[in-house]
């Protein structure tokens, strides 16, 4: 309940204090006084958009505070809690604040904890519910008609509908990561068969580290094969032939003399030592040679072309895949790892097949549960706005509450039957309207009347005050083109619902001020300073005077106790020197 609206520097606006009653206050004034700025500010401190002229004075900032009381029971307090605001178990007092400097800073308050603007929108949801000439004309919108049913259709219904939208928002970020991966397993699938052929075709060549250079040193030696072997045959000859000419005769010569130098003289036995090393040395390198001679002899055509086909296999595949067989060899550990991930998320799309069943499955119980609900809904939210709109002088009016598809919906098949679920469930909601007798049920948007949509708002409020009595309901010219004894009849409404809840009505209507608790006056004033709006809480006489204004009548036209027995039609006697 909205107790206390403060309002500094602000359109008009110098500084005011508003106290509000429990039940209803109403705010009257000339057109253009500045009755709807006591909105706008109350707009502004529930987070909306503040517009760069709304500063009265450019050079000062400009504030917004209300006093709030509130209930321990609501779902509030959670709300508080989460967002960290401090707040005493006894105390049942809200107070949110919000000030904008000049500058552009924006600074907000719940209590005394500094927050953000979203945080007061999220939490004024809780406590306010303004209805404007924007919220009547978005009645006419077919997209608002879930919303507003909703809001009607009680404790039950929501909660049951929150639980489902969360259920399948979580059901349509599987449904559409299933339809980007079924796109996304035909490119696993190509991707995996190209990763395959490419693994394949280099693990087939058995390529080994430091082949090539093997390679480049056979092939080299298998071009120069002949020259290769007459070298060695000349270097054998040249040391194994049996002349007196060759390296190995002329060895035997030195060691036959050198032995004989011993025996004549032993200190030239270590020659003898040295002699012996040459001799093993000169013999390994002879071996080696004949080793080397059998190697090269056993080359042929053949090894040269399988050779060279080897190395133009390599030469392939390094202008496919790398610059050389290294690089080739890391393509291949990389192409396995990417297939092997790539399997791990073929895995992840047969695991998403199996859930999206379940899910779908569970989703679908929940939407025929609600539907149950909405069922239950329609037939008395249909009553009880019909009931009401025959008390507002349209007698045969029906409100008609239809289910419909909207855009949106995921389509999947269950049970081998296809199956549409939408942030709703299985159908949305769409009001239509039959106003006379005889008449065929319309959309509410070809509603030409504004007094018949204004009654069907007003419905729909006095329906939404019997099911939620936490907010305060705010009326902006509810009465937009009512007058005579609908403006009664409507101000009786308002009476109930304010019985209800507290209701705060900026009118043009006498007869919506009648019933009022606690009764405004907006004036408009030119000072020297500028133009400026007061708001002045009317005495007993202020508000019979004022009463008079609004019908077009003076002193003479209406006896006092004419008027007080209009106001006692509404319990609302006049007393003299009282404060309303």
């Amino acid at each position: 309940m909205l107790q206390e609206l403060i309002i500094s520097n602000f359109v008009l606006i110098d500084e005011i204090s508003l106290v509000f009653s429990p039940n209803l206050t109403v705010f009257t004034g000339e057109t253009g006084a500045g009755k709807s700025i006591m909105l706008d500010a109350l707009e502004l401190l529930c987070g909306g958009k503040a517009e760069k002229n709304a500063f009265r004075d450019p050079l000062k900032p400009l504030k917004v505070q209300g006093l709030f009381r509130i209930s321990k029971n609501s779902g509030l307090w959670a709300e508080l809690e989460e967002l960290g605001v401090s707040i005493e178990d006894e105390d049942e007092n809200l107070i949110l604040k919000r000030e904008l400097s000049p500058q552009g800073k924006n600074r907000c308050f719940i209590n005394s904890d500094m927050v953000r603007v979203q945080d007061l929108k999220k939490i004024s949801g809780w406590l306010v519910n303004i209805h404007s000439q924007h919220e009547t004309h978005s009645l006419l919108d077919p997209k608002s008609h879930p919303e507003f049913f909703y809001a009607l259709g009680g404790q039950e219904l929501n909660s049951l509908l929150v639980a489902y939208r969360e259920k399948f928002e979580e059901f349509r970020s599987l449904w559409q990561k299933k339809q980007k991966m079924d796109a996304r397993r035909r490119e696993i699938l190509r991707e995996k068969d190209r990763l395959s052929l490419e693994v394949e075709e280099i693990s087939s060549l058995n390529l080994v580290r430091g082949e090539e250079e093997e390679l480049a040193l056979r092939h080299k030696a298998l071009v120069n094969a002949q020259e290769i072997g007459i070298k060695i045959s000349n270097i054998l000859s040249f040391m194994d032939g049996s002349s007196e000419g060759s390296l190995m005769y002329q060895l035997a010569l030195m060691t036959r003399d050198i032995r004989s130098l011993a025996v004549l003289d032993p200190r030239s036995s270590e020659l003898v030592d040295v002699l012996g090393q040459i001799e093993l040395q000169f013999e390994e390198l002879s071996s080696r040679l004949q080793d080397y001679e059998d190697v090269s002899r056993s080359g042929s055509d053949y090894d040269l072309d399988s050779v060279e086909s080897r190395m133009a296999q390599i030469e392939n595949i390094k202008r496919k895949y790398g610059a050389d067989i290294e690089a080739v060899l890391e393509l291949e550990k990389e192409n396995a790892e990417t297939i092997f991930s790539l399997m791990r998320e073929e895995k992840e799309l047969d695991s998403l097949d199996h859930l999206l069943p379940v899910k779908s499955r569970e989703l679908y119980q929940d939407a025929l549960a609600l539907k149950a609900l909405k069922e239950k809904a329609r037939v008395r939210v249909e009553n009880e706005v019909s009931q009401c709109l025959a008390r507002l002088n349209m007698p045969e009016a029906r409100l008609d509450i239809r289910f419909v598809n909207r855009e949106g919906s995921l389509e999947f098949v269950l049970d081998q039957k296809t199956v549409a679920l939408g942030p709703d469930g299985l159908e949305s909601v769409e009001f239509y309207l039959k106003s006379n007798s005889g008449q065929q049920p319309s959309p509410l948007a070809k509603i030409a009347s504004g007094g018949e949509i204004s009654r069907v708002m007003l419905a729909f409020k006095k329906v939404f005050a019997s099911v939620k009595t936490s907010q305060t309901l705010i009326f902006d010219e509810i009465d937009t083109g009512i007058g005579g004894d609908t403006a009664h009849r409507l101000a009786e409404i308002v009476q109930e619902i304010s019985s209800l809840r507290q209701a705060v009505v900026i009118t043009h209507l006498a007869q919506m001020a009648l019933p009022a608790n606690r009764h405004y006056r907006v004036d408009k004033i030119v000072e020297k300073s500028g133009t400026i709006s007061k708001v002045v809480l009317l005495t007993a006489s202020e508000r019979k005077t004022e009463l008079k204004r609004m019908l077009g009548l003076t002193s003479e036209d209406i006896p006092d106790e004419t008027l007080n027995r209009m106001l006692q039609k509404f319990g609302k006697p006049i007393l003299e020197n009282e404060r309303t």
